[in-house]
């Protein structure tokens, strides 16, 4: 996997980058072979609290797809946790 972070995009690619940004989430659980299912945010070790601090310290725009088996309900905490930093 490769890690790069909000700086290095804004650096790198501009703040265009920043401004459309295209994010898929969702808790995963891995085996030995990798990636075996999505799970809900808070059944996962996932920090989206500080994928969204980051978010917004960044002054990210774009989309955030979530991609959890409840998605309704992840997205609306991803919404709602969003509103509270």
């Amino acid at each position: 996997m490769i890690c790069i972070s909000m700086s290095q995009v804004k650096d790198r690619l501009g703040r265009n980058a920043l401004d459309n940004m295209h994010i898929h989430v969702s808790g995963i659980a891995y085996g030995k072979k990798g990636e075996t299912k999505h799970l809900n945010l808070k059944e996962s070790d996932f920090q989206y609290t500080e994928l969204l601090k980051t978010l917004k310290d960044y002054d990210a725009k774009g989309i955030v797809i979530c991609e959890s088996p409840n998605l309704e309900e992840d997205a609306l905490l991803l919404q709602a946790t969003y509103h509270t930093l």
